[in-house]
């Protein structure tokens, strides 16, 4: 979207989020990076490739509201 938000949600309860792919949320001269954010009970990161840098600071990769850093194959 236009404020560099990208939001997956699945069930808390029985729910399952795929990522794989490229999601960019990058920011461009002076500005920061996105937000990506994958919610549910199972979450999984699979050959994703997830760009929340930016210029003027980096933007939030979190997985279940935790902060995800350099996790190339996540499952829980």
């Amino acid at each position: 979207n236009r404020q560099g938000t990208v939001v997956l949600l699945g069930n808390m309860d029985t729910g399952t989020v795929s990522v794989s792919g490229t999601l960019d949320v990058s920011g461009g001269a002076n500005q920061t990076g996105g937000r990506v954010v994958a919610t549910a009970h199972h979450v999984g990161l699979f050959n994703a490739h997830i760009n929340a840098s930016g210029d003027a600071g980096g933007g939030r990769v979190l997985k279940n509201n935790w902060p995800v850093t350099g996790m190339p194959v996540a499952y829980m």
